[in-house]
């Protein structure tokens, strides 16, 4: 699967909203930007290793 496909992009913009949500954090607008997908990919990783 790409990197950038549909099903890609929505799922990290999705687990980033789930994970704002769940830690009582708000949400960036800006974080919406295509250079910015690979932070969230890695925020949401480095999280999910950390709760193992």
């Amino acid at each position: 699967m790409s990197n950038n496909d549909y099903f890609t992009i929505a799922y990290k913009i999705l687990s980033y909203l789930k994970y704002c949500y769940e830690n009582g954090q708000d949400t960036d607008p800006n974080i919406l930007k295509a250079d910015t997908f690979d932070y969230i990919a890695a925020t949401i990783h480095s999280h999910a290793t950390d709760a193992k």
